[in-house]
């Protein structure tokens, strides 16, 4: 059986395992000085009509371990979706990512202003038993399915946003045609 402290890390390299074998690029970064714990990102292309490569990093949030002796793990979905967004469409990408985040149901889009980095994210609440049971690598899997099409679309309407070309209620009013 795997210890409390390494069941995430295990689970991170049988999801690499499960992406590699699927024929995604995929790469393991193991725990270093900036950043002290395991992070998994895997390369999903094609997103939106832009065919954008789109880096999916898959994290357990570090610092919960006394939930993590309860046998409770957060494990992050987090991806850069463009870096250097101009400080003047910032209030513009602010409303259109809070119209957008109403109609998703997983994760969120934001902007991280000291940055300049428009990204999305989601945290999911894991039990041990999910993470050991053998099943759980294709549940993970299915949620990246349903992720990845919240990304294919609005990312690319966010991304126009962010570039002055679309205004932010044209993306509610879209969505709701």
């Amino acid at each position: 059986m795997v210890s409390t402290e390494r069941m995430p890390d295990s689970f991170l390299q049988e999801c690499c395992r499960y992406y590699e074998t699927a024929g995604l690029t995929v790469r393991l970064a193991e725990p270093a000085e900036e950043s002290p714990f395991y992070s998994l990102l895997v390369r999903f292309d094609d997103i939106g009509e832009r065919g954008m490569i789109v880096d999916m990093e898959l994290c357990f949030v570090p610092g919960l371990e006394p939930f993590a002796q309860e046998g409770v793990y957060i494990l992050q979905s987090f991806a850069v979706l463009a870096d250097g967004v101009p400080a003047d469409k910032a209030a513009e990408l602010h409303c259109a990512t809070a119209q957008v985040n109403m109609l998703l149901p997983l994760g969120a889009f934001g902007l991280y202003e000291s940055s300049e980095t428009l990204y999305f994210k989601h945290n999911t609440m894991l039990h041990r038993d999910w993470l050991t049971d053998g099943t759980g690598v294709n549940k993970i899997d299915t949620q990246n399915g349903l992720l990845l099409h919240q990304l294919h679309q609005y990312a690319e309407r966010l991304l126009e946003v962010a570039e002055g070309e679309r205004a932010a209620e044209a993306i509610l009013r879209d969505a709701l045609e």
